[in-house]
């Protein structure tokens, strides 16, 4: 019975928001020059992260090269991290479809952009993982968008899902925390399942959100992770929110 009503309201969905025919930026119709449910003008103007710092994956400006200013200053527990969009403009507007419109049919179209992006980067992952939410948090929002992008991504690549950690800690939001602060809101909230001890030892970890900021809570769920075995972890969002030097301490993840 669960699975009819799932797959009436998968059908429902499909009605509301049909696949294929609109471009989930703009939407507007698509064409034979459109790509991943994306239109020809938008594939032209999407804020694609050019020039990318090479820690953070942050768009870096005009002035900075190989890394970004907050980079040269700061220690991740992730080796890297990548993003496909800067946080502005047509990709915010979809993220937040996604995160408070419930229009989780973008997951895939989403996922296709971090599968790509994927294809180019010189990086082979044992596990893909992603950031977990408290569960009081995923209850009132309905999902963890963060999971169906890893778990949609894992299909896509063939690269084994693992569901290895918790959010142990309701967090305040990292809403108008500057970056020290996050540090802190964040710290110990994350718990690595002892049961995937064994899994975990000595692989590599790509972990998969949708939105980055400063990097704060990626590079915590990276220190559980290294501390339960893995050997290195890796970062891949959806978006990365650019910071201006004078922004650093007041802008939000």
């Amino acid at each position: 019975m669960k699975q009819k009503i799932k797959n009436l309201s998968s059908k429902i969905l499909n009605l509301i928001f049909p696949e294929n025919i609109k471009c989930m930026f703009c939407g507007e119709e698509l064409n034979q020059n459109s790509y991943n449910c994306t239109c020809e003008e938008c594939l032209n103007t999407l804020p694609f992260i050019s020039r990318a710092c090479s820690r953070c994956g942050t768009q870096l400006n005009e002035e900075e090269y190989g890394v970004c200013f907050r980079c040269k200053t700061k220690n991740y527990n992730f080796v890297e991290a990548k993003a496909v969009f800067e946080y502005k403009d047509l990709p915010l507007q979809v993220v937040h479809n996604l995160k408070y419109n419930n229009k989780r049919y973008l997951i895939k179209y989403i996922v296709k952009y971090l599968v790509d992006f994927y294809g180019r980067w010189n990086l082979f992952a044992d596990y893909v993982t992603y950031v977990p939410m408290f569960s009081k948090k995923e209850k009132e929002r309905g999902f963890n968008q963060a999971k169906l992008m890893a778990e949609n991504f894992a299909i896509q690549t063939e690269i084994p899902f693992i569901n290895c950690c918790e959010k142990i800690k309701d967090t305040r939001s990292q809403t108008n925390l500057n970056s020290k602060e996050r540090m802190e809101n964040i710290k110990d909230c994350f718990k690595f399942k002892s049961e995937y001890k064994k899994d975990i030892k000595n692989k590599t970890v790509l972990i998969i959100d949708d939105i980055v900021t400063t990097g704060a809570t990626t590079s915590e769920l990276s220190k559980v992770l290294l501390s339960a075995g893995a050997s290195s972890c890796y970062v891949l969002s959806f978006a990365h929110t650019q910071l201006l030097p004078m922004q650093t301490e007041t802008t939000n993840n």
